[in-house]
């Protein structure tokens, strides 16, 4: 592996951001207050709409966007923690049965904690 050499420490903001950041700094201007006061007077004028836009940016900072997952369970190839069918024919008739019970209970469970997800919004 090459010696990095050159260029920012890790986690140092670029130029641009050291400027709006100083910039709203001059300003006494903090987005996040900002965004969370707008929040607040839209629900007691029951601007739920704007209230709701509000929250959910603000939630980012604190609740990682879940980015969606793709399961393909009808695959014949490369499946299953890399096995493919080749890797497949050197198991017992048990050991198939079990892997196609796990199988089988995690795509369960995968589809129960989607409804969940889904329900929740």
């Amino acid at each position: 592996m090459a010696i990095k050499t050159g260029g920012r420490v890790a986690g140092t903001p670029n130029k641009r951001t050291q400027d709006i950041v100083e910039k709203l700094d001059s300003f006494k201007c903090d987005p996040i207050e900002g965004m969370v006061r707008i929040a607040q007077e839209a629900e007691k004028t029951e601007n739920l709409s704007l209230a709701g836009q509000m929250y959910k940016e603000l939630a980012q900072y604190v609740a990682p966007k879940r980015k969606a997952i793709e399961l393909d369970v009808n695959n014949k190839g490369d499946w299953k923690d890399g096995l493919t069918e080749r890797d497949l024919e050197c198991f017992s008739d048990d050991q198939l049965q079990k892997l196609i019970y796990e199988t089988q209970s995690a795509v369960e469970e995968f589809k129960k904690i989607n409804e969940e997800i889904t329900d929740g919004r």
